[in-house]
């Protein structure tokens, strides 16, 4: 499953093709960049456990979400700076303490078409525990909601989200729930499509 949800691509930019779910590098165009904690080497090909998985879950165009129990969690992410790049990396900030939870490469257009200052949604999405020590979370996704499944309101326990981008991170699992701003841990979970 690390292969299916742990990767970043190498440009943000470079889109989508919408033909599969946001989450699966089928739908990006260009090649993925793995953690190295995953220590997959050389080969970065799509194999056939990860087509199969997002072509069960996203059949001829009909979205059939990814349901995730999490924890969800908004951050700051530094606002963009005039240039002109395509897409520039962005610091992502604990809004607690201000203190710098990690990098992440977005697109420009894409930021510029959020309102500034605005915090994004974050989902962590690889973690580990070393030596007895507490759960460790590797990497976070970036997640935009897109719309919500049944009453058409934006209840957060019911909305449909889409990655955006994956970032690499070092937090504690207790710090995490301390950023948490929204658990889905009753059920009800999150849809990623």
């Amino acid at each position: 499953m690390d292969r299916v949800l742990c990767w970043r691509s190498e440009h943000s930019h470079l889109g989508r093709k919408h033909l599969f779910p946001s989450w699966s590098r089928l739908d990006w165009i260009g090649m993925p960049v793995f953690p190295e904690v995953l220590n997959i080497e050389g080969d970065r090909r799509i194999t056939k456990y990860e087509y199969d998985a997002a072509k069960r879950i996203y059949k001829h165009g009909t979205t059939e979400p990814l349901k995730v129990t999490t924890i969800l969690a908004y951050l700051p992410v530094d606002d963009i700076e005039e240039g002109d790049y395509s897409c520039n990396t962005f610091c992502v900030w604990s809004p607690n303490d201000g203190s710098l939870v990690g990098q992440i490469q977005l697109s420009n257009q894409w930021r510029r078409e959020r309102p500034p200052r605005e915090p994004l949604a974050f989902i962590p999405i690889l973690s580990t525990a070393r030596d007895n020590e507490e759960l460790r979370i590797e990497m976070l996704m970036c997640i935009q909601r897109v719309w919500a499944i049944g009453s058409g309101d934006y209840d957060t326990k019911k909305a449909v989200f889409e990655r955006v981008q994956v970032m690499d991170c070092d937090i504690t699992e207790g710090d995490w729930k301390r950023l948490a701003t929204c658990a889905s841990a009753d059920g009800d979970g999150i849809f990623l499509i």
